[in-house]
């Protein structure tokens, strides 16, 4: 397979996914679940998606750091 996924769940238990493409994984999770997914794209660079039921968040908050002098 082309793309290896690190999938880590709620209960933070990991499993590793081979896959052609990020659509063929998803079809493999449950659509019931909320899932975090590492892989590393076509660039070599890392990717950390988040999966709630059987679909990517692209709206996530993080919190902003600032610097105070």
């Amino acid at each position: 397979m082309r793309y290896t996924y690190i999938i880590t769940d709620e209960d933070s238990k990991s499993e590793t996914i081979y896959a052609m493409s990020f659509k063929k994984m998803l079809k493999q999770l449950d659509k019931k679940k909320t899932f975090w997914v590492t892989y590393e794209n076509k660039k070599g660079n890392p990717q950390t998606k988040v999966i709630v039921n059987g679909k990517e968040q692209k709206n996530i908050q993080t919190p902003h750091l600032y610097l105070v002098i």
